[in-house]
C-alpha cells in the first residue's frame, strides 16, 4: 500500500500535548478510518497541539472517523481533537493506567460522539451519574475490563435515549444492576454485556427491553449464560427472578400483597 507523509504541524509552546497516530482502515461491522495513537505531554495541559503520522494513500484528516488513545500516561481527557479530526465520532481510551475517574466536563467538547470505548483503566473506581449527560447522540458505550469500577448509578444512561449497545464486561467490582438503569432504552437497546462481572442482585423489572437480542452474562455471578433470541427475554426474565432476585423489591412486593389481601378480607367481612 502506498503511503505519503502527512505534513507535520508543530506549535512551539511549553504546555502542549502531542498525538502520534498510526492511521489504518478497519473493517468490522462497517469500514472506517482510524487514528490509533499515543499522547505525550510536557505539562498539565492536555490540549492536542501536535499530530504526527503517515496517512494511507488518498486519505486525510477529514477521513478520520475513530480515534483511539492507548498505552500512555494520561491524567485528563485530551482536548481539541475535533480541531484536527473534524468528522470523528468514535473515541476510545485503552490501557491507560493513571487515568482518574471520569467527569462530565471530559466530554463537553465531544457531543458528536456515537461510540465511546473505555478499556482497562485501572484507576477508575466510579463513573458519576452525569458523566455522559451531554452525549445525547451516543449509540454504543463500552466500559470494559475496568477492574476497580464499582456499581453504576441508576441514572447513568438517563440521557442516552438512542443507545443500542451497552457493555460493562469484567473483571470489575459491579455487584448489582440498579433499578431504572435501562429505563430510557426500552425501545433502542439491542445488546448488553456483563460478562465476567460478579453480579449478586438484579432488579428484574429493568429488563423491559423490547428489542434486546443479545445479553451476555457468561461468568457473571448469579447468572452464567449468554441469552440470545429467540425466547431470550422470557428466559432472561425468569432466571433473574429466580437467581438474582432483588430482595428489597421482593419484600416490598410481599408487603404490598399482604396489605391488598388484608384489605380484601376486611371488605368481605364488612359486607357479611
Amino acid at each position: 500500500m502506498k503511503i505519503f507523509a502527512l505534513l507535520l504541524v508543530v506549535i512551539a509552546t511549553a504546555n502542549c500535548a502531542e498525538l502520534r497516530c498510526t492511521y489504518k482502515t478497519l473493517d468490522f461491522v462497517r469500514p472506517y478510518y482510524e487514528c490509533d495513537g499515543r499522547v505525550t505531554t510536557s505539562a498539565s495541559d492536555f490540549e492536542v497541539s501536535t499530530v504526527q503520522g503517515d496517512h494511507e494513500e488518498g486519505k486525510g484528516m477529514n477521513d478520520i472517523i475513530g480515534v483511539v488513545i492507548r498505552d500512555c500516561s494520561l491524567e485528563k481527557m485530551p482536548r481539541k481533537l475535533g480541531v484536527w479530526f473534524r468528522n470523528f465520532r468514535e473515541f476510545g481510551l485503552f490501557d491507560i493506567q493513571n487515568f482518574p475517574n471520569f467527569q462530565r466536563v471530559d466530554f463537553s467538547e465531544y457531543r458528536q460522539l456515537r461510540v465511546f470505548r473505555a478499556k482497562n483503566l485501572r484507576q477508575v473506581t466510579r463513573v458519576p451519574k452525569d458523566t455522559f449527560f451531554d452525549l445525547t447522540a451516543l449509540e454504543e458505550l463500552y466500559l470494559d475490563n475496568m477492574v476497580n469500577m464499582e456499581n453504576l448509578d441508576g441514572d447513568l444512561l438517563m440521557n442516552l435515549r438512542g443507545l443500542r449497545v451497552f457493555s460493562a464486561q469484567g473483571p470489575n467490582k459491579i455487584k448489582q444492576i440498579s433499578r431504572g438503569f435501562f429505563d430510557n432504552q426500552s425501545r433502542t437497546l439491542s445488546e448488553i454485556n456483563f460478562q465476567r462481572t460478579n453480579l449478586k442482585r438484579i432488579t428484574y423489572t429493568i429488563f423491559n427491553l423490547r428489542d434486546l437480542t443479545s445479553a451476555n452474562f457468561v461468568g457473571a455471578g448469579c447468572l452464567d449464560k449468554w441469552y440470545q433470541t429467540p425466547n431470550m427475554p422470557e428466559t432472561l426474565f425468569d432466571d433473574i427472578r429466580n437467581k438474582c432476585q432483588d430482595t428489597t423489591n421482593t419484600r416490598a412486593l410481599t408487603r404490598a400483597n399482604y396489605i391488598v389481601m388484608n384489605e380484601s378480607s376486611s371488605s368481605e367481612s364488612s359486607s357479611d
